[in-house]
This record gives C-alpha cells, sequence and structure tokens, in this order.
C-alpha cells in the first residue's frame, strides 16, 4: 500500500511477499532448518524446544523465548453432570501429578500454577509468591485420601443399591485383587454413578498423559474416569454447545489472557466466553470489582486480583496444568523479529521486519 503511513514508530513493510500455511507441528523445526519455512512461532513441546535450542547452537536458526500468558489448563462445564459438583472437581484435581505433566510435556520450559495466572503477567511478578505462601490457597497434588475426602462431601457415599455406605477399604481390596476389572463405584442414593467423561484432542499429548493416569487412580476412589480422544473440532462441539445431559463435561484446552487482565468474560454469569458456564455470586462480584477499578489504584487492584485468584483456587471451574515458556524460531535471513513478549507477534512486528536473502 503506497498510502500507508507506517505504524506508530514509522515502520513500513518492506516484504513483499508472505505465505502463510499450515505445517505440521512433529516437523516444524526440521523445515525451520533447512529452510523451508522462516518463522515458527509460540513452540511450547519441550522435546521440541531442546531441538530448536540445538539448531541455534549449530548456528542454523536463531530463537526469542518469553514466558506465557496463558496456561495448558483442565476445563469443565460446572452447571451440568457430576462436575457440577465442586468437591468432584477438587477431587479430579488431587488425582493427577501435574508436575509430571509438566516434565513430561513442557520439560523444563514450565511450572505448575494453582491459579489463573501466568508467569509473564505483572500481577503474578508483583504478587505471585504471597498468593502462593498463603495457607488459603489449595496446592492440588496427588492425593487419593484427600480425593476420598472431597467426595464423601459428595452425593456419591453409597453402593449400587443406593443404601450400603461406599466402603474404601472394599475398594483397596477389589482394586489389587483385579485392577482391570474393578467395578466398585460410588453411586448416590437413586443409584447414580459417579461417572466423569473427558473429550480430549487426540492431537494432543496431554490427552495421553491423563489418560494413562488420571482413570487409573479414579478407580481407587471409587469414580469411573474416561477419555475419549479424538479431533479438537469435535472436542469444540461438545464443549460450545453441550447437551442438558452431556456426555462429556470434561475437555483438555489452553487459554491465552487478555490485556488487560479481565477474568469477567470467562467467569462472570453475564461473560460472553464463560464456557465453563460458571454461575456463582463471589465471581460475580469479583470480576465487575477488576474491571471497575480505578487504572491508577494499583495497590487496589492487585488486592482483588488476589481475592479472585483464591476464589478460582476454591471453586476451580479448571484445573490449570502448566504455566510454560514459549520459543520462537527463525531463519537467519529474518531481521527485525524483535518479538519477547505473548502479547506481541509477528503479525504486529512485520511493518519491522525485513529479509536478508544474502543469509539464504
Amino acid at each position: 500500500n503506497p498510502n500507508y503511513a507506517g505504524n506508530a514508530k514509522g515502520d513500513k513493510a518492506t516484504v513483499p511477499h508472505i505465505i502463510v500455511q499450515t505445517v505440521n507441528s512433529n516437523i516444524a523445526i526440521d523445515l525451520l532448518e533447512n529452510g523451508d519455512i522462516d518463522i515458527w512461532e509460540g513452540e511450547a513441546d519441550g522435546g521440541k524446544i531442546d531441538q530448536m535450542r540445538a539448531a541455534a547452537d549449530a548456528g542454523k536458526i536463531k530463537f526469542n523465548e518469553f514466558e506465557r500468558s496463558g496456561y495448558g489448563n483442565l476445563t469443565f462445564l460446572t452447571d451440568r453432570g457430576n462436575t457440577k459438583y465442586k468437591e468432584v472437581r477438587q477431587a479430579i484435581a488431587h488425582l493427577m501429578d501435574r508436575n509430571s505433566f509438566v516434565q513430561s510435556y513442557a520439560g523444563g520450559y514450565g511450572v505448575v500454577t494453582n491459579g489463573m495466572y501466568g508467569q509473564s503477567q505483572w500481577m503474578y511478578k508483583e504478587k505471585g509468591a504471597d498468593l502462593e505462601s498463603d495457607p488459603n490457597m489449595i496446592n492440588y497434588q496427588l492425593n487419593l485420601d484427600t480425593a476420598n475426602e472431597l467426595l464423601d462431601k459428595t452425593p456419591f457415599t453409597f453402593e449400587a443399591d443406593g443404601k450400603t455406605p461406599w466402603d474404601k477399604a472394599k475398594a483397596d481390596e477389589e482394586y489389587s485383587k483385579n485392577p482391570d476389572g474393578f467395578d466398585y463405584y460410588r453411586y448416590d442414593e437413586t443409584g447414580k454413578k459417579l461417572q466423569v467423561n473427558q473429550y480430549g484432542s487426540d492431537e494432543s499429548p496431554i490427552t495421553t498423559l491423563i489418560s494413562n493416569q488420571v482413570p487409573v487412580n479414579a478407580k481407587q476412589v471409587g469414580m469411573e474416569y474416561n477419555v475419549t480422544a479424538g479431533s479438537f473440532a469435535t472436542l469444540l462441539d461438545y464443549y460450545y454447545h453441550p447437551k442438558d445431559d452431556a456426555e462429556y463435561t470434561v475437555f483438555n484446552m489452553g487459554l491465552s489472557f487478555g490485556t488487560p487482565f479481565d477474568p469477567w468474560f470467562q467467569y462472570n454469569s453475564k461473560g460472553s466466553d464463560n464456557m465453563t458456564r460458571t454461575n456463582d455470586p463471589k465471581a460475580d462480584e469479583l470480576t465487575v470489582k477488576l474491571r471497575q477499578t480505578d487504572p491508577d489504584d494499583k495497590e487496589g487492584y492487585l488486592d482483588t486480583w488476589e481475592e479472585f485468584e483464591k476464589w478460582y483456587n476454591d471453586y476451580l471451574p479448571e484445573i490449570p496444568l502448566y504455566s510454560n515458556q514459549y520459543h520462537s524460531g527463525y531463519t537467519a535471513r529474518v531481521k527485525g523479529f524483535d518479538i519477547n513478549t505473548p502479547v506481541w507477534e509477528s503479525e504486529y512486528q512485520i511493518n519491522a521486519m525485513s529479509l536478508d536473502n544474502s543469509k539464504k
């Protein structure tokens, strides 16, 4: 566009042609090394990051790294199915070893969190340490005893007849004798089984990690936990358009936080992106209070942010699995790829980027 005045700094585009294409993520770093593509952004897989860094050490490519403003998560429908019970959601969080998830998926490039926050957020940098050391914040770790205690607070405290109390000792005995054929689950007084179904993308390694761990642990606390893997498009259909008697009420997803941080969209009962169907007066109060804080009242905003995080940690509309680092790789001929923040991507930087074809 010869009439384009440039961006705020006066930068004008110099790259004559841009090809945007779908790339198989399994070979993306190979394509980058070979010069078949020039940019691969936002890599999160620990193994692929190691490959990217090794290629950079060998002088084949360059990369930028930055902390993610978001996380990978397990998200619930909180208004239907058995995940409508907070204690069921909390129990599921105690059926997984999230540290092993982080290590298996993100390698050394991620951390476990217990709230709706990421390492790159200014609120976390200022108050994250205080929040994580707060005794009122639940540190969700693999703990079958705690999961059992939580489930004892739900209606699912009986055997299949809806009368006989469910017995942990019987469950332990049944599981030790026949873990694969285990069939001693919790039921409510109407004879409804404590069953939870998750749908995960078959392209996500997190789906595999969860299916290898949670269903086995869930049996030992009387919960039947099933994981189905399929296309991401199907997952989104189940997630965005659940039926009243939804078959799946748990999904492994990811979420990137907006700037400014405004969780009203996700957790206010009137929020336009409230896919968890959260409807809680405390969430309504805090999310409105956050967005109505005077822009000059930094401390007031931080105080409300901490209150919100404590609400999230208890209500648990989602289980945060990991908050990780992103790595973006690029070839030597790309100049001006000064991207080191999650909120400034190549489409915003393109005016300041150029190509040195002598480096191809």
